[in-house]
C-alpha cells in the first residue's frame, strides 16, 4: 500500500491564484465547473472538460494528459511526466493557452494543503518583509505574483464572478524563473495583446495615443481537430475578459470600438471600428453613439446620447457594460447568462399550444426538446427565438427579458432553420462571404471579413469543403454551413429548429455533435428534436407532451420516462429501420410554429440605414449575377429562349397576309413575357425561404427588389434586344404596318 505520510503536498499557481493540494487523490484541472482547477478564462478555447490530471504516485507528483489539445510541460508535448518544482504547464495551446505554475510543496506562508487560496480583498495589508507569523487554521489569503516571463493572466472564475478588487493583496512567492522583466510580462497577455493592469497604479495618458494601456475584449481562435463526437471540442468560444477602466482618472473622451487604437477595444464582430465615445461632461459622463450600424443601448434603449447614472448598463454589440462609481465595468455573459423560461404558455386561435413550461439552460450546456409531433417543440423554439410572444409567462436571455423590445437582443441569438438556407450553385466560401457582408458592420475591412469567415469555417469543421458547391455536400454537411452562417455573430444562444420530414438518425446524429460543440465553447444550444439518438451528449432533456412539461432531466433517465408513458412509437429508435414502425406516425400534426412576427427593433440611425441600404443592394447585384454564372443551365436556357421566339417570328407568313404585323407584334410579345417570367420565377420561388431568413436577420426589402430589378432588367434587355434583332434580320417589314404607317404614303390602321 503506498504511503503519503511524508509526501510533499504540491502548490500550483493559475494567474493570480494559488492552490494546495495534498497527496491521497487524483487533481483535475479543466474547463468543468466541478473541475478542482476551473480553467475557464478568454484563454481556455483549447481546454476540455477534463485536460488533465496531477496525481501522486506514491514517489512523485505526474501530470497525466486527458485531453484532445495536448498539455504542455515546459512547451514540450507530454502524455504523462514527473512534476519537478518550477515547472510550467500550459493547456490545449503552447503559446496560447492557460499557463500554470508547479512547485512541490507548500511555500511559506500559505494555505494548508488542499485549500485554494485567492486574491486578499481590498483591505488586505500591504506586503511586508516582516518574519512570517506563525500557522494559523485558516487559509491566509495571498495572491501570486506575475512571474518573469509568466503573462499575468486573469482566469473567469468558475462562479459568478464579484466586483475585482482595485488594489493588489500580498501574496506568497512562486517559484523563480527566467531572470526577464515582470513588468513587460504583465503588460501582453498570450495572444500579445495588451493584458488588464491596476488601473488605479497604471499611467494614464490625457491624450490618444501615448502608449496607454488600452483593454482589449477579445474573442479567441478556435481549435481545429478534433473529431466529431468529441465533447471537449471548443468552437471559437466566445468569452470576453472581465475589465474595468477608472473613469475618473480621465479628463477627456474614451473612445470604444472594434479598432486596436479606441481607448476600449471590444473584439466583437458586431461592433464598429469607432462604435461610441465616453464624453465628460459637467453633469457626469455621456456616452455618445457614433452612427454604429448595430447601435449603442443604454439599459436595453437605443440612444443617440445619454448620460450615465449609477448602475446603467451600456451595450455595445454583444458586450454588456455596467456603470458603477463613475466606473466601466464589463459583465461577463457568465455572471448571469443563460436562458430561462418561466411558466410559458402559448394560445394562438384559441388553440393552447403551450401550457406553463419552466427550464433553466446555463452556458456550456446542451438543452434537447423532445416529444412526439404536435408536442409544442417547434412554438417553444419560437418563442425562445423571439419569433413569437408568449400569452403568460416570461423567457430571459443573459439576465433581460427577451421579449421586451430590446433591439440588442436580436443579435445575440440564432436560429438554424430545419430548411438549406443557402444557394446550391455557391461554394461555401462564397455564401459565408456574402452572409458575412450582410450581417457585419459596413466598417468592416475585406481582411476582418475573411478572419471571421475562416473562423466559423474552422468552428463548423467545414475546411475540407470550402470550396465545395453546396449542392454537392452532404445533409450533415449542409446543416454546418447553416450553422457557420450563424456564428458569423458570435451569438450566445443558438436554436435548432425541428426538421419537418421523416427523421434521418445520421442526420440527427451530426446536429447533436454540432450542437455539442457548440455548447462546448460556451454557449447556451437547445435542440428541437424528435429523435432519441445522441441524447447522451446532452446535460438536460426536456420532454413535451400536449405542450407541458412530460420530463426534465438527465438524458440517462430519458428512457425510462418515455418507456412508462408509453410514448416510445412516437420516437425513433437506434437501428430502425428508416422506413419502419418506429418511425413517428406520418398522420400526426406537424407543431409548425405560429407565425407571429418578433418585436420590431428600434429605428437604427439614419446614416446606417442608408448605408446598410446601397451595401446590401451591391452584395445582392454581385451575388446575383455569380449565381447566373455559375448555373450553366440557366444561362443556356437564358441563351436559348430569344433565339426560340426569334425563329418562331420567321415563320409569320409574309405573302398576302394582310395581319403580318399583329401576327409579329403577338409572337414578340409573348415570347418577351414568356422570357422574362421564366428568367425569374424559379429564382424567386426557389429563393422563398432564404430571402425570409435573410430578412429577419436586417435584409432590406427594398434591396431586395432593386438588386432583382437591376440584374433580371438587365437580362430582359439583352434578351428582348436579341429576339428583336432576329426578328428585324431574319424579316423584311409588313407591306402595312398596324400601328404605324411603314411608308409616309400610308394611313395608320
Amino acid at each position: 500500500m503506498r504511503t503519503t505520510t511524508f509526501a510533499a503536498p504540491l502548490t500550483v499557481w493559475a494567474g493570480t491564484t494559488m492552490y494546495a493540494f495534498a497527496p491521497g487523490r487524483d487533481v483535475t484541472v479543466g474547463r468543468d465547473i466541478r473541475s478542482d482547477i476551473c480553467l475557464d478564462g478568454p484563454d481556455s478555447t483549447w481546454v476540455s472538460r477534463e485536460h488533465f490530471v496531477l496525481r501522486f504516485d506514491g514517489g512523485h507528483w505526474v501530470v497525466i494528459d486527458c485531453s484532445r489539445n495536448g498539455t504542455y510541460l515546459d512547451g514540450v508535448r507530454v502524455s504523462t511526466a514527473i512534476i519537478r518544482s518550477g515547472q510550467r504547464i500550459t493547456a490545449g495551446d503552447p503559446q496560447r493557452g492557460p499557463r500554470l505554475v508547479l512547485q512541490v510543496g507548500v511555500p511559506p506562508g500559505a494555505a494548508v494543503p488542499g485549500t485554494r487560496v485567492g486574491p486578499a480583498p481590498p483591505s488586505a495589508a500591504a506586503p511586508s518583509r516582516q518574519p512570517e507569523p506563525p500557522a494559523a487554521p485558516n487559509p491566509l489569503p495571498t495572491q501570486a505574483p506575475t512571474l518573469p516571463g509568466f503573462p499575468a493572466i486573469r482566469l473567469q472564475p468558475c462562479k459568478p464572478p464579484t466586483e475585482p478588487p482595485s488594489k493588489p493583496a500580498p501574496s506568497s512567492e512562486p517559484p523563480a524563473a527566467d531572470p526577464a522583466p515582470a513588468a513587460d510580462a504583465a503588460a501582453v497577455n498570450p495572444t500579445g495583446e495588451l493584458a488588464e493592469r491596476d488601473a488605479a497604479t497604471a499611467e494614464l495618458p490625457a491624450e490618444p495615443g501615448s502608449g496607454e494601456p488600452t483593454e482589449h475584449l477579445r474573442q479567441p481562435a478556435p481549435s481545429v481537430g478534433q473529431e466529431p463526437g468529441e465533447p471537449e471540442r471548443t468552437l471559437g468560444k466566445r468569452v470576453i475578459a472581465t475589465t474595468q477602466r477608472l473613469l475618473r482618472y480621465r479628463h477627456r473622451s474614451l473612445r470604444i470600438g472594434r479598432s486596436p487604437g479606441s481607448d476600449i477595444t471590444v473584439h466583437d464582430p458586431l461592433v464598429s471600428r469607432v462604435h461610441a465615445v465616453l464624453q465628460p461632461t459637467d453633469d457626469g459622463w455621456e456616452i455618445r453613439d457614433k452612427g454604429s450600424r448595430n447601435g449603442t443601448y443604454v439599459n436595453a434603449d437605443q440612444v443617440g446620447r445619454a448620460l450615465l447614472r449609477e448602475g446603467d448598463t451600456v451595450t455595445v454589440g454583444n458586450a454588456d457594460f455596467a456603470f458603477r462609481d463613475t466606473t466601466l465595468v464589463h459583465r461577463p455573459t457568465s455572471a448571469g447568462g443563460g436562458v430561462t423560461a418561466d411558466g410559458l404558455g402559448l394560445v394562438v386561435d384559441g388553440h393552447q399550444l403551450l401550457t406553463d413550461v419552466s427550464f433553466t439552460a446555463r452556458p456550456g450546456t446542451l438543452t434537447a426538446v423532445i416529444g412526439p409531433p404536435g408536442a409544442g417543440k417547434s412554438s417553444l423554439i419560437a418563442l425562445l427565438s423571439g419569433a413569437a410572444r408568449p400569452t403568460s409567462g416570461l423567457v430571459t436571455c443573459d439576465g433581460r427579458n427577451l421579449h421586451a423590445g430590446d433591439p440588442s437582443m436580436r443579435s445575440r441569438i440564432a436560429m438554424v432553420p430545419h430548411h438549406d438556407v443557402m444557394h446550391d450553385q455557391l461554394a461555401v466560401e462564397q455564401i459565408l462571404g456574402y452572409a458575412a457582408e450582410l450581417r457585419l458592420p459596413p466598417d468592416t475591412s475585406a481582411a476582418e471579413r475573411r478572419a471571421a469567415i475562416n473562423q466559423v469555417i474552422d468552428e463548423a469543421d467545414l475546411g475540407a469543403h470550402r470550396a465545395v458547391k453546396a449542392g454537392n455536400l452532404s445533409a450533415g454537411e449542409r446543416k454546418r454551413v447553416s450553422v457557420a452562417i450563424e456564428l458569423l455573430t458570435g451569438p450566445s444562444l443558438v436554436l435548432f429548429e425541428d426538421a419537418t420530414g421523416k427523421p434521418d438518425r445520421g442526420l440527427d446524429r451530426q446536429v447533436m455533435t454540432t450542437a455539442r460543440r457548440l455548447a462546448d465553447a460556451g454557449r447556451v444550444v437547445v435542440v428541437a428534436t424528435q429523435s432519441l439518438a445522441a441524447l447522451n451528449l446532452c446535460d438536460q432533456v426536456l420532454l413535451l407532451a400536449s405542450g407541458g412539461v412530460a420530463f426534465a432531466g438527465s438524458p440517462a433517465d430519458i428512457e425510462q420516462a418515455v418507456s412508462k408513458a408509453r410514448w416510445s412509437h412516437a420516437f425513433p429508435r437506434e437501428g430502425a429501420d428508416a422506413g419502419g414502425g418506429d418511425d413517428a406516425d406520418p398522420t400526426d400534426r406537424p407543431d409548425d410554429a405560429p407565425e407571429q412576427p418578433p418585436e420590431a427593433p428600434g429605428e437604427a440611425p439614419e446614416r446606417s440605414r442608408r448605408t446598410s441600404l446601397w451595401r446590401q443592394t451591391s452584395m445582392l447585384i454581385r451575388r446575383q449575377v455569380r449565381l447566373i454564372a455559375a448555373d450553366r443551365g440557366y444561362l443556356v436556357v437564358m441563351a436559348v429562349l430569344p433565339v426560340v421566339f426569334g425563329a418562331l417570328s420567321l415563320v409569320v407568313p409574309h405573302r398576302d397576309n394582310p395581319y403580318e404585323a399583329v401576327q409579329l407584334l403577338v409572337v414578340l410579345n409573348v415570347g418577351a413575357v414568356l422570357m422574362g417570367t421564366a428568367t425569374t420565377i424559379r429564382d424567386l420561388v426557389a429563393e422563398r425561404g432564404i430571402f425570409r431568413h435573410e430578412h429577419s436577420v436586417g435584409l432590406a426589402v427594398p434591396a431586395y427588389v432593386a438588386a432583382k430589378i437591376l440584374v433580371f432588367g438587365l437580362v430582359a434587355i439583352v434578351q428582348t434586344a436579341a429576339l428583336t434583332a432576329i426578328a428585324a434580320v431574319g424579316k423584311t417589314a409588313p407591306a402595312r404596318g398596324r400601328c404605324c404607317p411603314i411608308a409616309p404614303s400610308s394611313s395608320c390602321t
